[in-house]
């Protein structure tokens, strides 16, 4: 992982695959797919595949509070629209300071057509940052095993 933890880039941190829906998707059918993952969102891809949009957990206890979730719409009423992406090989620092800056706590990771090949969420900030610190203290540990 480096010496330097916040300069590694994206994909050392980033989970895949990433959880993806279509914009013709429905409200439940996103919802589930999250709960099942045990993820906090879903990126929302276009017909070609391409981030459009990105629905997140709290998205999804707006749409509950405000009654919008009853009608169950489809993805492109409610997503978010100005996604965050950031490449693979970008500094998780930069990825850190865009979502500070955005306040936003998922970034799609995109390939050079804007397809998702995974994502950045605080939760793997912080999981990156943590082993990288544990290894940089104790050494490099070997593979794990169960």
């Amino acid at each position: 992982m480096g010496g330097d933890c916040l300069g590694d880039p994206a994909y050392l941190a980033m989970s895949t695959p990433p959880i993806t829906a279509p914009s013709t998707a429905r409200l439940w059918e996103a919802s589930r797919l999250m709960y099942e993952a045990g993820v906090g969102s879903v990126i929302v891809v276009d017909a070609s595949g391409r981030v459009a949009g990105i629905l997140t957990a709290r998205d999804v206890l707006r749409l509950l509070a405000t009654g919008v979730a009853a009608r169950n719409p489809p993805l492109s009423d409610v997503m978010s629209l100005n996604v965050v992406t950031a490449s693979p090989e970008e500094p998780l620092s930069a990825i850190a300071d865009r979502m500070r800056e955005a306040g936003v706590r998922h970034v799609p990771i995109v390939d050079a057509e804007g397809r998702p090949v995974g994502i950045v969420s605080q939760t793997d900030l912080l999981r990156h940052l943590v082993e990288c610190l544990r290894e940089r203290r104790d050494g490099p540990r070997g593979p794990r095993t169960t």
